[in-house]
């Protein structure tokens, strides 16, 4: 079915959107500075994987820290004799989503998502892996399932501009554990970085006449752009912390995954917003790792 972005948003359980983000002189310097890091530009090398063991890493790092709850999965087959769709809807564990392959970068990902009319439940029809399979397919299978679980959980993160922090921040945390020498997790930050300023642009040029960007769009841009720099920053403080710490921060995302707590409430618990993730600073010092 297709809605609108805001009508989807109210289904979502989310606070209808006010505000898009054009970036201001200090987001704009921010983000030209994080796209000319050197960390951010140099060339990483990945190596390919198979399904199944992208499917087993990224499901034993899950299985290793979260329990998670069935979802709703609708199959929609067509009939050609009759003319007709035949409709399924059961609830099952969100391994059990159909694997699909996303044009593009072997980065992409998406759960297919299926929304009825006058009806708040949000279906789940299969999850997408970027068609060139790597060593970091794992982390976007681990991003992807992060959404089935928030997603499924209607008002689990009641800005919009909130729905990618966990899955970004869950992809990061993944890749740190690929490697020792942190390749996957630089290349996780680059790829962010990179899309910073790519929608950065487009949000420029959409509020200067010279870009058409739908209403729709201009929500995505500003989803994306806060997202990754809260997630970011989330990672930050992750990365640094204690190992009691991380335990505690791991354990309240079992508590949105449950539905006990939001994603605001989370980033209010640990002092994080849209605004203090824009310090350049506190982004540089984890960049290069001061401190490490």
């Amino acid at each position: 079915m297709t809605i609108s972005k805001d009508e989807e948003i109210k289904i979502r359980g989310c606070s209808p959107v006010e505000e898009i983000i054009i970036p201001d002189e200090n987001l704009e310097d921010l983000v030209y500075y994080l796209s000319h890091l050197p960390m951010a530009n140099k060339k990483y090398s990945i190596s390919r994987m198979s399904l199944e063991n992208i499917l087993h890493d990224g499901q034993y790092f899950i299985d290793s820290l979260f329990k998670l709850h069935d979802i709703p999965h609708i199959k929609i087959k067509k009939i050609p004799i009759i003319k007709k769709n035949l409709t399924l809807i059961r609830d099952i564990h969100p391994y059990k989503l159909p694997i699909k392959y996303v044009e593009g970068s072997g980065l992409n990902g998406q759960v297919e998502e299926f929304f009825y009319p006058n009806s708040s439940t949000i279906y789940f029809q299969s999850l997408g892996l970027g068609e060139v399979l790597s060593e970091l397919s794992s982390a976007s299978y681990v991003h992807e399932i992060t959404h089935t679980q928030l997603d499924s959980q209607k008002g689990s993160y009641q800005n919009y501009y909130n729905q990618e922090v966990l899955s970004i921040f869950l992809e990061f945390f993944h890749a740190s554990l690929l490697s020792t020498d942190e390749n996957a997790l630089r290349l996780q930050e680059a790829n962010r970085i990179y899309e910073l300023n790519e929608l950065t642009k487009q949000q420029l040029e959409g509020a200067s006449g010279h870009l058409n960007l739908s209403r729709a769009e201009q929500i995505e841009n500003s989803k994306y752009i806060s997202s990754d720099l809260i997630a970011m920053h989330l990672f930050h403080i992750f990365y640094y912390a204690s190992t009691s710490i991380k335990k505690e921060m791991l354990k309240d995302i079992q508590e949105i995954f449950n539905g006990n707590i939001t994603v605001e409430d989370y980033l209010s618990k640990y002092e994080v917003s849209f605004s203090n993730s824009q310090d350049k600073n506190t982004l540089r010092k984890y960049l290069y790792r001061i401190g490490k």
